[in-house]
């Protein structure tokens, strides 16, 4: 109980306090975009000439 008052109470409980909820809404991110995102990494490139760079000649 003392540990918990400590995290909430003193400077560098705040901050570690902060630390762990950034680093859970990472864990949490990375978890979605890795894991539910995978509709981005089947769509087809682009077909030749489409968007590509033109040259002049």
């Amino acid at each position: 109980m003392q540990a918990l008052k400590l995290l909430f109470t003193s400077d560098v409980g705040l901050f570690t306090a902060a630390v762990f909820a950034v680093l859970l809404v990472m864990i949490v991110y990375f978890v979605w975009l890795f894991a539910f995102r995978k509709d981005a990494s089947t769509l087809s490139p682009p077909a030749q000439g489409d968007g590509a760079l033109r040259t002049q000649t």
